[in-house]
């Protein structure tokens, strides 16, 4: 049996500022509303991070933010959040990547479906406790 798993990898600062990056998630939120109103069935995973997510609900201010906090709502069972705040890599300290899955899971609660699987995407390598962290916070 084969999965497609459709997904956005977000590098927010890898070939642009983040003043850039942010810019653009408008537009892929907007299209991936319509792709699941046109699509009931349709799920899409969030790279892990929420991180994208704040970046994403930054570009609006008073009643567009609240929309769009709606929307994300709205969608929550299609989409997967989280279980990240940022992705983890090998930099972090074992503390930090505890911190980041905790802060990670406050954040996804907000819009409901938290995926509770480790999605780490492009990594350079990962703390030597990667698995034993994700296994305590019941990520598989």
């Amino acid at each position: 049996m084969y999965y497609i798993i459709s997904h956005t990898h977000w590098d927010r600062e890898w070939f642009a500022p983040t003043d850039v990056t942010k810019k653009m998630l408008p537009s892929l939120f907007q299209k991936l509303f319509e792709l699941i109103d046109n699509n009931p069935e349709y799920k899409f995973v969030l790279d892990g991070q929420m991180l994208l997510v704040k970046d994403y609900l930054n570009n609006f201010q008073g009643e567009e933010r609240k929309k769009a906090e709606d929307e994300l709502k709205k969608y929550s069972k299609n989409i997967a959040f989280g279980p990240y705040y940022g992705q983890i890599d090998w930099r972090i300290s074992e503390e930090s990547s505890i911190r980041n899955i905790i802060l990670g899971n406050q954040e996804a609660k907000k819009f409901g479906n938290i995926m509770k699987i480790g999605w780490l995407l492009d990594n350079f390598g990962f703390l030597s406790q990667v698995a034993q962290i994700n296994s305590k916070c019941e990520i598989k």
